[in-house]
């Protein structure tokens, strides 16, 4: 029975998305990019290399097929082939994929749900969160004490400037300038309150 498993050879066709193992190692990885000079490989532990496709044969690497890992040929998995392995760049047939064809499947894999991080929460800016902080208390506050309660209640906390109240003090009669549109509305001299 032959063996599923075989080294890079001269004239071997390769796909993306091909699982690929390292014999030095046994890290593996698959092929998310490839041309007619060169192939870029992600190991499963983070790295990205990318070879020239004549060096392909001296690498210690073996392509995997799909069935030997148990794996079905997905849409993901199931890439368009890519010229074979030539000895010189000179021997090298035109390539059976064109770059745009090689770019889109990869993006498609790229786009796919599962493997899309997750987007951030948009950070709350210092003045939303003072905004917040006086509607919830109901009554006025100093910018120190807005820095101190928007800090517990984890709305937003200082990057590392020395003198937040300071800033936020400054940020509120900017916004005070502003006339109706203004959210905060001055009691006293230090004090704020939040417009009804």
């Amino acid at each position: 029975m032959a063996s599923k498993k075989k080294t890079v050879t001269d004239g071997q066709t390769l796909r993306i998305g091909s699982r690929v193992r390292c014999t030095d190692d046994g890290v593996t990885g698959r092929i998310i990019w490839a041309n007619g000079v060169s192939v870029k490989v992600k190991w499963d532990d983070g790295e990205q290399v990318t070879w020239r496709r004549d060096s392909l044969a001296t690498r210690p690497i073996e392509i995997m097929d799909a069935e030997a890992e148990g794996e079905a040929a997905t849409p993901e998995t199931a890439a368009p082939e890519i010229a074979p392995v030539a000895a010189t760049p000179a021997e090298a047939p035109e390539p059976t994929t064109s770059v745009a064809e090689a770019a889109t499947a990869q993006t498609t894999a790229a786009e796919t749900p599962a493997e899309a991080p997750a987007k951030p929460a948009k950070k709350m800016s210092c003045l939303d969160a003072a905004a917040k902080v006086l509607a919830e208390a109901g009554q006025p506050m100093t910018t120190q004490e807005m820095i101190d309660a928007m800090a517990t209640k984890g709305y937003w906390s200082s990057p590392g400037g020395k003198t937040p109240s300071a800033t936020l003090y400054s940020a509120i009669l900017r916004e005070l300038g502003k006339g109706d549109a203004s959210r905060f509305m001055k009691t006293e001299r230090g004090k704020f309150t939040r417009k009804a």
